[in-house]
């Protein structure tokens, strides 16, 4: 018996640490969504625009307001994506990040805009970069002009 769990242990281990680590992550997305959803539901209607200028607005002051946010994937995810790669095709754990950054970017901006008081904000863009080198951390950079 001692033999048995002395073979199998280096082999179950790894898994067991990954089902664990997998399902601790899931956790912690379906969390940060639930928020997003919460936070866009706080905020649903405010006009967000790529326009410079909309027809029959008129503003007494424009000002730029910005939300960032740098989110990385967790070594699991890239393990996954990984195996992706070999193959090709989309990489939906990447892309499920990406959707939570931009979410979260566009909130940080339209909050800030409206602890300033703004009406709308115009002219929204987003920004990607990577940072951190090796590891794979994204950066999104949301900004408009927030109009009173």
């Amino acid at each position: 018996m001692g033999d048995i769990i002395a073979i199998s242990l280096p082999i179950l281990l790894p898994f067991i640490l990954y089902v664990a680590l997998s399902v601790i992550g899931v956790v912690l997305e379906r969390n940060h969504e639930k928020q997003l959803d919460e936070r866009e539901a706080k905020v649903g209607g405010f006009p967000i625009l790529d326009l410079d200028n909309v027809p029959g607005m008129t503003s007494e002051s424009g000002k730029l307001v910005s939300g960032n946010v740098v989110m990385g994937t967790g070594y699991l995810k890239q393990l996954t994506a990984s195996f992706r790669t070999l193959v090709g095709g989309e990489v939906k754990g990447y892309q499920r990040v990406l959707d939570r950054a931009r979410r979260e970017a566009q909130l940080r901006m339209v909050e800030s805009a409206l602890a300033e008081g703004a009406h709308a904000i115009v002219n929204v863009r987003f920004e990607t970069s990577d940072v951190g080198g090796v590891k794979p951390f994204s950066e999104v950079f949301c900004y408009g002009t927030m109009v009173r």
